[in-house]
């Protein structure tokens, strides 16, 4: 009987074995792969999966990759094809809001996990693992507006595209600059073939927010010559896209983003990391993307395999569970909701005069903790310093009541 026993024993452990052995995972990779960051976004994809060996050998990754041409019919399409005839597990997306509203659709009639560069869902639109990772535009736009009101600008133009997500982004942020005791002067909106009114309050001591991606063809309809007006951008700004926009027509001006190569020592390591690997295809420093594909590669490699299995369920949970820590999300948490905590940089263009090297493209004015910044894209006063304890959590956006941080 003991003999038996033993046997049987030993013939389910190595079927568990021989199963986790066998499991191979999917994921794929939808970007803009035209674009100048394509090349960057799979040189940190790939520094990501030789970052988290598979020690063990029971789990094999491989990666398919598409190009969403920037069109959500065509990221659909693909992502559809790609769960049902091609076993893909999870997807992450890189690219705009629309590419990736449209992804997240379908991963979640499919029950599939999904990782967002830029878009954060609302609960409703949730029916499946959904996890927003770099930015999106209400986290940085409200985070910039927090800062921009507490720095003394005191008179806002709002500039922003006349859709209903660029209305709401544009009422959120006037809530946010005349609950702190900011004025607007005025919101304009703009259509997606740039067509603009422009602004009629440009002799006031403005400072005008702009949000969106037509904003090269706005900012050269705003007259130099009227008033004094101060340039800052509410959506993640790319660093080829001040050099689309002309650096001279946006010197000095203040944006937010999630990262950037020189703020520290760690993103310059991981930057310097990132050239090598590309050896010498291209000398631009990594950005936003590049940073944020390979962050959010590593952890869903990491909760991979210390759930060493791929539903999507289990593996979000551990995602959830383990801290991040890179050099994208120092101390960092992914929250119930799905938002990675990481911080907020808000930064200002560097005229040509003070550029010391290459790739010094912007001055770090302040580093906004990434709980702080989850509350100001709440669209609720925080204060930035310290006050937001990083264990806060609740299930969707940590709106407190009042000023004060949420405890849970």
């Amino acid at each position: 009987m003991r003999v038996l026993a033993f046997v049987g024993a030993f013939f389910v452990a190595y079927s568990i074995e021989q199963s986790l052995a066998q499991t191979i995972t999917r994921i794929g990779i939808l970007a803009d792969l035209s674009s100048v960051t394509s090349d960057g976004v799979r040189t940190a994809a790939s520094m990501a999966l030789k970052d988290v060996p598979d020690r063990d050998g029971r789990l094999k990754v491989e990666t398919v990759w598409a190009d969403h041409q920037m069109k959500p019919d065509v990221a659909a399409n693909i992502a559809r094809q790609w769960i049902d005839n091609e076993k893909v597990g999870a997807i992450i997306v890189s690219g705009g809001s629309a590419v990736s509203s449209a992804v997240a659709g379908v991963t979640g009639e499919r029950k599939v996990l999904s990782i967002m560069s830029d878009v954060a869902l609302p609960p409703s639109e949730r029916k499946a693992p959904t996890f927003n990772w770099t930015s999106n535009d209400r986290l940085i736009g409200l985070t910039l507006a927090n800062y921009l009101v507490d720095d003394r600008h005191k008179n806002f133009s709002i500039v922003a595209p006349d859709t209903a997500f660029g209305t709401a982004l544009a009422k959120a942020t006037s809530n946010v600059v005349t609950n702190l005791g900011g004025n607007i002067i005025e919101v304009s909106s703009y259509s997606w073939q740039g067509s603009w009114s422009g602004l009629k309050a440009s002799a006031s001591d403005a400072t005008v927010v702009m949000f969106g991606n037509s904003l090269n063809g706005i900012v050269n309809q705003i007259d130099e010559k009227q008033g004094r007006l101060r340039l800052a951008f509410g959506s993640p700004l790319l660093l080829t896209d001040i050099d689309k926009i002309g650096r001279p027509r946006v010197e000095n001006a203040i944006f937010a983003t999630s990262f950037y190569w020189d703020a520290n020592d760690a993103t310059r390591d991981w930057a310097k990391r990132f050239l090598n690997a590309r050896r010498e295809r291209s000398a631009n420093p990594p950005d936003l993307i590049e940073a944020g594909m390979y962050s959010a590669v590593r952890h869903y490699l990491r909760a991979l395999l210390e759930a060493r299995e791929s539903d999507a369920d289990k593996v979000a949970e551990k995602m959830k569970q383990l801290p991040v820590d890179d050099f994208f999300a120092p101390n960092g948490r992914v929250r119930a909701n799905g938002q990675l905590v990481h911080p907020v940089y808000i930064v200002q263009i560097k005229p040509k005069g003070d550029i010391r090297y290459a790739g010094d493209f912007l001055k770090v004015l302040e580093v906004i903790p990434g709980i702080a910044a989850q509350e100001a894209a709440c669209g609720t006063p925080c204060p930035k310093k310290g006050a937001c304890p990083q264990s806060s959590d609740q299930p969707d956006c940590p709106c407190p009541k009042g000023n004060a941080c949420p405890q849970k």
